[in-house]
């Protein structure tokens, strides 16, 4: 599979870490994020956000919430409050800052993994969603059935970029592509806004995702082979694609 190109979608920093490892495989990379991603202002008043005597959770729902929230939270907003991380590289982020995540969802680390964690079904009370714009909805209504007063804090915005004409030019001139896919919503940006010919070789190709629901999408709107990972780091993607190539 030397020939092989491997369209890389996921995020910055992600995106060149993974076409690093992709390179030393002997895989050809084409590393073109997806989407970016800038602060935004929450726009609460976290001053008088908690409710008092209630159950106090703060779920940081990817590392950019971690980086880019804590910035706009006031000294002392989160004593007294459970931390939870939607997943090990958001933990690895709080730890950065000097603070541990009481609750970490098993694999694949998701929303539906976090709605199944026990600490979360029991004893339900305030939870602050920090996130952005458009997303966590699945965890929001499964907390608000569990009996939690559920808010969102959007503390950063994504912006869709892309793909550009020397991308899509490798892609319709490769033989062979994979393309990894970690956001349902890099998918269908990317099917909207890349040449014809270019999604046709790449949705007709293998696609690599990181969870059950984006395979359903996938399956849905390309008629490549779908391959699911083990989860959403760039370790558990580089590892279906060398089980792909025979490594």
């Amino acid at each position: 599979m030397s020939s092989t190109q491997v369209l890389i979608t996921r995020p910055e920093p992600d995106a060149t870490l993974l076409a690093g490892e992709v390179e030393k495989h002997g895989l050809q990379p084409i590393a073109s994020p997806a989407m970016a991603f800038k602060p935004r202002a929450a726009g609460l008043d976290f001053d008088c956000f908690w409710q008092p005597g209630l159950r106090k959770l703060a779920v940081f729902c990817s590392p950019r919430a971690v980086t880019l929230g804590l910035r706009q939270l006031p000294a002392g907003f989160l004593e007294g409050a459970e931390l939870a991380a939607i997943g090990p590289a958001s933990a690895d982020q709080l730890e950065a800052a000097g603070l541990v995540a009481d609750i970490l969802p098993d694999r694949p680390y998701n929303s539906e993994s976090m709605l199944a964690h026990r600490a979360i079904s029991a004893n339900p009370g305030q939870a602050l969603l920090l996130t952005a714009p458009g997303g966590r909805q699945r965890l929001r209504e499964g907390l608000q059935d569990l009996g939690w007063k559920v808010t969102f804090a959007f503390v950063y915005e994504t912006v869709l970029l892309p793909p550009g004409p020397v991308v899509e030019r490798r892609v319709q001139d490769s033989d062979d592509i994979i393309s990894i896919w970690t956001s349902a919503r890099a998918l269908s940006h990317m099917a909207a806004s890349m040449a014809p010919d270019a999604w046709k070789k790449v949705s007709s190709g293998i696609l690599i995702v990181n969870s059950d629901r984006l395979a359903r999408q996938a399956r849905a709107q390309c008629s490549g082979e779908v391959v699911v990972a083990a989860g959403p780091g760039n370790d558990a993607i580089m590892a279906a694609l060398l089980e792909l190539s025979g490594d």
